[in-house]
């Protein structure tokens, strides 16, 4: 078994760069992501990439700079490509109505508090709004669901960075694919996609998980390859923790939004809601609905609305 990393640059200033992979099992080679857009297929055909050798194209999860690249790759080489259904059913349904994401959107971030006048801006530069002609691009339709096993490989779901997040597993292998489920050098940004699901809650469960199959090697969404996986996944879930006892302190006796939460939470780098940039800004609120919700889950807050904003106090 071989594995070739290929890091494509992308369009995120945080992260800068997507790792792409070429593994070969012997009997089968895969492209594992795909980069952020058209550009992802020269940049690897530049670099060495035969994709006549590719058998299949598969996906880690739903998010533009893991996808991007595949509808280009699938029309030049007629390579089929493989995404969980759950991700694939979520960018279609957004696909099929983008005005109706766009507004319900702003209508729920209103919910969270954002003022109205950062409403606008933070709903039309949300991550998934700015990379709507990337995804419009992207026929998900012609990608095919994401079976248990595929030849030598077996697939492993794990829900929170997406709801159809997946690990790629090379059978007779202590490696992982693991995606944006499991980065060394940065904590996978938790959000929401929906008004009620509790994605933190469905993260640390897989994390749970995915620490029980003990495999020793990981090939992140972003970074190269690193040993540890157990420890980084204890430091993981630590990290959550430590959110969870902090915006507890920072909520109080008070009742806040989301949004107020948020700018009282400390970010990485000294990094405030007014020093991040909009994307940024979009990431650092969906991390504490994320939160909340899954506090609330708990019993650890309790929230009601108020004049239409959703208001979390301390439920001890």
């Amino acid at each position: 078994m071989n594995v070739d990393v290929y890091y494509v640059p992308i369009r995120i200033r945080a992260l800068r760069f997507a790792s792409v992979y070429v593994l070969k099992t012997g009997r089968h080679s895969y492209l594992v992501d795909s980069g952020m857009d058209n550009s992802a297929l020269t940049f690897l055909e530049q670099n060495g990439v035969d994709f006549s050798e590719i058998d299949a194209v598969i996906l880690t999860h739903m998010h533009i700079d893991h996808i991007g690249g595949s509808k280009s790759i699938q029309d030049k080489y007629g390579i089929p490509v493989f995404i969980d259904e759950r991700d694939r059913e979520k960018v279609i349904s957004i696909q099929n109505d983008i005005p109706g994401f766009m507004r319900s959107s702003k209508i729920f971030l209103s919910e969270m508090g954002v003022p109205a006048e950062t409403t606008e801006t933070m709903g039309d530069n949300h991550p998934l709004a700015t990379e709507l002609k990337n995804y419009e691009h992207v026929d998900l339709e012609n990608f095919s669901k994401m079976p248990n096993s595929l030849n030598d490989l077996d697939f492993f779901h794990v829900p929170g960075h997406s709801p159809g997040s997946t690990c790629f597993l090379p059978k007779n292998s202590d490696i992982i694919f693991t995606g944006d489920h499991i980065l060394e050098k940065i904590t996978p940004n938790i959000s929401y996609y929906d008004s009620s699901e509790d994605m933190l809650g469905e993260y640390l469960e897989s994390l749970r998980m995915t620490k029980v199959l003990q495999k020793n090697t990981a090939f992140p969404g972003h970074g190269s390859p690193f040993t540890g996986i157990e420890e980084r996944i204890k430091a993981i879930i630590k990290h959550h923790e430590n959110r969870i006892n902090e915006i507890s302190e920072i909520i109080g006796p008070d009742q806040l939004s989301a949004y107020n939460v948020a700018k009282l939470m400390k970010w990485s780098k000294g990094r405030t809601m007014e020093s991040m940039n909009i994307m940024e800004q979009n990431f650092a609120v969906g991390e504490a609905i994320a939160h909340l919700r899954y506090m609330e889950n708990q019993g650890f807050v309790k929230s009601n609305l108020r004049n239409g904003i959703r208001l979390y106090s301390n439920a001890i």
